[in-house]
């Protein structure tokens, strides 16, 4: 019989213990995972208050001309992992006019549950915008806030309807 030189022990016998010493690494693996996932909010499909979380058509970071509209300065803009995050200095009260004028390349857009308005025109032109979430703090929309978003489709949150329009 072969035998394993470090330990003296048949080959067999060492493969077995490799196998056994990868699935522990595997399961300690998995287990660190699981529990640092329980360490993440319960449901992460609402930004926190002082973020407004996007996508786009072509995988990048949306230009924002008007920064000075959301009730909040702007800290930073990103887009990792197919997402957008715009973060402010503090929660965002307001959308405000004109605050997403034709940014062509929005697809969708998740708004966080501080804003109370969406101003005047504040989507108008984004031509590929197919989704938003307005969530229940809204309480006003200003005219013409989606007007030449030909391709919205879908309104979750507080404004939408029974089949999700």
């Amino acid at each position: 019989m072969q035998t394993n030189s470090d330990t003296q022990m048949p080959k067999r016998a060492s493969v077995q213990l490799k196998g056994r010493w990868l699935l522990t690494i595997i399961a300690t693996v998995f287990a660190s995972v699981a529990y640092a996932a329980s360490e993440l909010p319960a449901t992460m499909a609402e930004p926190p208050t002082n973020e407004i979380w996007y996508t786009t058509t072509d995988g990048e970071k949306i230009t924002i001309d008007k920064a000075d509209v959301f009730g909040a300065t702007i800290i930073s803009n990103t887009y990792v992992d197919s997402r957008g995050v715009i973060k402010f200095d503090k929660a965002v009260t307001e959308i405000g006019e004109w605050a997403f004028y034709s940014c062509d390349s929005l697809t969708s857009i998740t708004i966080g549950n501080s804003v109370t308005t969406i101003g005047k025109a504040a989507f108008r032109g984004c031509r590929s915008l197919t989704s938003i979430t307005i969530p229940d703090s809204v309480t006003e929309i200003g005219e013409w806030a989606f007007i030449e978003c030909r391709s919205l489709k879908e309104f979750k949150g507080k404004y939408a309807s029974n089949d999700g329009r």
